[in-house]
């Protein structure tokens, strides 16, 4: 009995943790410039801490930092004249997930 409680010690406790998501924004592929003032919403989908919790920054210089629980969250990235950008991204624990997205001018 002891043992497995140890084994099952070490597996919670390395499945524990935070993670980062560092991003960039800009407005084009070629020559594209950053984005500042667009809003970032990390939206959990599940995370470690069983949360539905929700965080919002706003980018300057066009880059934008959320530190969380390791798991599953909607990335939501809006600006008036440019299309929503939304996707599902993985932040895993004890690690930075990098991210530049290319947001697309309204026509």
């Amino acid at each position: 009995i002891f043992f497995c409680l140890f084994i099952y010690s070490i597996s919670s406790s390395a499945q524990s943790g935070t993670g980062a998501l560092n991003g960039y924004v800009t407005g084009g592929i070629k020559n594209g410039s950053q984005i500042d003032n667009a809003t970032v919403v990390l939206a959990a989908i599940e995370n470690n801490s069983k949360t539905k919790s929700t965080d919002t920054a706003i980018t300057k210089d066009g880059y934008y930092e959320f530190e969380v629980s390791f798991g599953y969250y909607k990335l939501t990235i809006s600006l008036n004249g440019y299309k929503t950008y939304t996707t599902t991204v993985f932040i895993p624990s004890s690690r930075t997930l990098e991210w530049a997205t290319i947001l697309k001018k309204l026509k």
